[in-house]
Parts: structure tokens; C-alpha cells; sequence
């Protein structure tokens, strides 16, 4: 089973206030339905949080997110989502809003039996 592994906003994902993830430099391999694992690493430490249906992914470029999608992924505003996009792959502002990335919306669910 695909997993996708956090290292940041572990109470916002276990609160459902983080329903997607933004990835630079990743393909995500992922499709739509699919059930996947939910990780999150701490002290070199990978702990399982839950169990997560993909509801959607799409390409967009960095300077096209919007506020909505910033939220989705646990931030204020797009001004802030982006800043932390940009800090973590540590990529220069002005050639990082012209990148592309993925999006990847999923959904917590609780018994991965009543998804197959």
C-alpha cells in the first residue's frame, strides 16, 4: 500500500484541518479512490496516524494557488502556503513561482475494509 509521510502539521492532519498535501519535485504515483497510508515522522521515528482515500490530484503551478487551496493544506493564505512551499524545497521565489506541483487531496476514513 502507497503512503504519503508528514513532517509537519501532524494535530492539523489528525484534526482533518489538512485534507491535501503540495509537493514539489514528486510525481505522485497515486490514483484516484486509492487507499493510502498516512504517516507522520518525528525524532527518525515513522508513526502511522490513519488510513486515507485520494479524492483528487492536479498539476498546477506554484504561483496559481489559490487561497482555498492553501487552506485545504492547513495554511492562513496562499501568500503563507507558498512561502513554506518554497522554504522546504528550498527553491529561489522568483524561479520557484513559476515550478510546477501536485496536489493531492485525500480524505481520512475510518476502516479501510469498507473501501474495498
Amino acid at each position: 500500500m502507497r503512503s504519503i509521510t508528514f513532517t509537519k502539521m501532524k494535530k492539523k492532519l489528525l484534526n482533518n484541518e489538512k485534507r491535501q498535501t503540495i509537493r514539489l519535485k514528486f510525481i505522485p504515483q497515486f490514483i484516484e479512490n486509492e487507499v493510502i497510508k498516512i504517516f507522520f515522522k518525528e525524532n527518525n521515528e515513522k508513526i502511522f496516524l490513519f488510513y486515507a482515500k485520494v479524492k483528487k490530484i492536479f498539476p498546477l503551478k506554484v504561483k496559481e494557488i489559490t487561497n482555498e487551496i492553501a487552506r485545504l493544506d492547513g495554511f492562513q493564505d496562499k501568500n503563507e502556503c507558498i512561502q513554506k512551499l518554497l522554504e522546504i524545497n528550498k527553491i529561489n521565489k522568483s524561479k520557484g513561482l513559476e515550478q510546477y506541483c501536485f496536489v493531492i487531496r485525500f480524505e481520512k476514513i475510518d476502516n479501510k475494509i469498507d473501501f474495498y
